[in-house]
């Protein structure tokens, strides 16, 4: 969406970064996404980034006085292969806490200006048609920020597709942890 809409002119700023007039935010763009859909991409992004890349700005690289074999960045397949029911067991009983890419959209968007109106965007089949009728042009060469551009990235979302699909339990589980979440987009009011 940053790449869309600076596209069109807008600006974005976040939040206690950026200098920003908030007063004169009229109105925000919501965009929820399956929780489900969201939660895979996001413990993928989680494990990417922090578990076997140890990138970003908490990386455990910042911390290490001694970069050592441990330190080393591993492979998605890696992580496939050391896989077990203990790991499971601890991604499994914090699901919402991993990562800001796992954490509740319900309580993430309350919490931001609360007093501004809101316009919901659900990603789905529909989401261009959803964002035309706000008036918001798409591209073809847009940054789709997708995972397919990154192969670790994507092994894992399948990985973590699969083990949902195999083991009903753990996607009652994901369900249940972001039932305000599937609350939020039913009730959210329809773009189109």
């Amino acid at each position: 969406m940053v790449d869309i809409l600076s596209r069109q002119g807008w600006t974005s700023a976040q939040h206690g970064r950026d200098a920003c007039d908030y007063d004169r935010v009229g109105e925000m763009i919501v965009i929820l996404r399956d929780p489900v859909d969201r939660w895979v991409s996001g413990v993928a992004q989680y494990l990417m980034t922090r578990i076997l890349n140890f990138t970003g700005s908490q990386s455990y690289i910042d911390y290490a006085a001694d970069y050592d074999i441990e330190m080393q960045a591993l492979s998605a397949s890696a992580f496939i292969i050391s896989y077990n029911p203990l790991i499971e067991r601890f991604i499994f009983d914090n699901l919402d806490l991993l990562d800001d890419h796992v954490w509740l959209q319900s309580e993430f968007f309350e919490r931001i200006m609360p007093h501004v109106p809101r316009r919901y965007v659900i990603m789905s089949e529909d989401f261009e048609q959803q964002l035309h009728a706000l008036g918001i042009q798409t591209f073809e060469d847009g940054d789709r920020n997708a995972s397919a551009d990154n192969l670790d990235k994507d092994m894992l979302r399948n990985f973590f597709r699969q083990r949902l699909d195999r083991k009903p339990s753990l996607l009652k589980k994901v369900m249940l942890a972001y039932t305000k979440d599937y609350e939020l987009i039913r009730d959210a009011p329809s773009i189109i």
